[in-house]
């Protein structure tokens, strides 16, 4: 029988320090440096990687947003996953 064995990082449920961290700070960043409405992205971690989740307004927004990210990150860690557009719900 042939056992395989994930990687580190890719099965885990519970965030390191360093990822806590480092979703604070592009929280912190997206929310009041650049001048985007960050209220509908969601700053995740997914084994090593930290997802950028949600809704933005613009591709410019996207881009901001990710550069955000990376700039914090490093673009080998960062992952988008956000939405151009104003379709998704929203609560009233």
């Amino acid at each position: 029988m042939v056992q395989i064995i994930p990687p580190p990082g890719i099965l885990d449920t519970q965030q390191t320090h360093e990822q806590v961290s480092l979703i604070q700070a592009i929280q912190s960043a997206l929310a009041y440096g650049c001048g985007l409405n960050s209220s509908r992205i969601e700053v995740t971690a997914l084994g090593k990687f930290i997802v950028l989740d949600g809704v933005v307004e613009t591709f410019q927004d996207a881009e901001k947003a990710m550069a955000i990210a990376v700039s914090i990150a490093g673009s080998e860690y960062v992952k988008d996953r956000l939405l151009v557009g104003r379709g998704a719900p929203t609560e009233d």
